[in-house]
């Protein structure tokens, strides 16, 4: 069974830890999201196949799930 792949929004230590323990699992990370580039960058470049996303538009992902792993802050109510 092929797994729906797998987007993180955030590049801070909860997004390094499930993006690899998802990896682990056997599942595929294919994006990383994050405000800054650079370390959105970094993130994706410890994992298999993710690439570094600058956009909010992810339309064009072919992640089908996306996990936020952000502060309480940094999401506007």
């Amino acid at each position: 069974m092929k797994y729906p792949e797998i987007a993180v929004i955030g590049t801070g230590k909860l997004a390094y830890h499930l993006s690899q323990n998802l990896e682990n699992a056997g599942l595929t990370v294919s994006a990383i999201y994050g405000r800054s580039s650079d370390k959105a960058k970094l993130l994706s470049e410890q994992l298999y196949q993710a690439v570094p996303v600058s956009e909010t538009d992810f339309t064009d992902l072919s992640a089908r799930i996306f996990f936020l792993a952000v502060s309480d802050n940094a999401i506007d109510t």
